[in-house]
């Protein structure tokens, strides 16, 4: 008895060393992984295709500004589809960012879904936030909101968080719906 439990424990501890193997192996895979879609998410024509919340959002050598709504105040219920109300709203939006006029400062739209929504799942949150935060992109680019002259443009990028989390910690309460558009000013 004591020969065949002396088999086993030596049978497990075997298995146990093949085991951690294959796990560090998995995570190093994994790092290779990271290492290879960050290199390809800075190429030049790609990075415009990706979204990386964190860097669009936490930015240190930035001055962070930003007006932060309900999305019931802008939108229909459960839609990307902007009420007059919510145009009117965008309104005083479209007037701070036409009296900021440092061209080398940026927009950041960003819309986050409530996670206790059970009217969205995790991937219709990811759509429909993606779809609000373009509505609102558009909605300033339309008003003019995005000019700095005749032929200066600022930067404006629609980011949907979809049930979160943010990648930032917001100093102020927001609600468990929001759309915010931020204004980054490099310092």
């Amino acid at each position: 008895m004591a020969k065949k439990a002396d088999a086993a424990v030596g049978k497990v501890e075997t298995e146990m060393a093949g085991v951690r193997g294959f796990v560090a192996d998995g995570r190093e895979t994994l790092l290779s992984v990271k290492q290879g879609t960050d290199a390809i998410q800075r190429m030049p024509i790609v990075r415009s295709y990706v979204e990386d919340a964190a860097a669009l959002m936490a930015r240190p050598n930035c001055r962070r500004d930003a007006a932060s709504y309900n999305t019931t105040d802008l939108f229909e219920p459960g839609t990307a589809i902007l009420t007059e109300g919510g145009k009117a709203h965008l309104n005083f939006v479209v007037e701070w960012l036409k009296g900021v006029r440092d061209d080398k400062a940026e927009v950041v739209v960003a819309a986050l879904c409530d996670p206790n929504d059970s009217g969205q799942t995790a991937a219709s949150a990811v759509e429909l936030t993606k779809k609000q935060s373009e509505a609102v992109v558009d909605y300033l680019k339309a008003t003019g909101a995005h000019k700095m002259g005749w032929w200066t443009r600022r930067k404006m990028t629609p980011l949907g968080l979809g049930t979160g989390p943010s990648p930032v910690v917001e100093k102020e309460p927001l609600p468990p719906s929001y759309v915010q558009v931020l204004l980054f000013a490099p310092q």
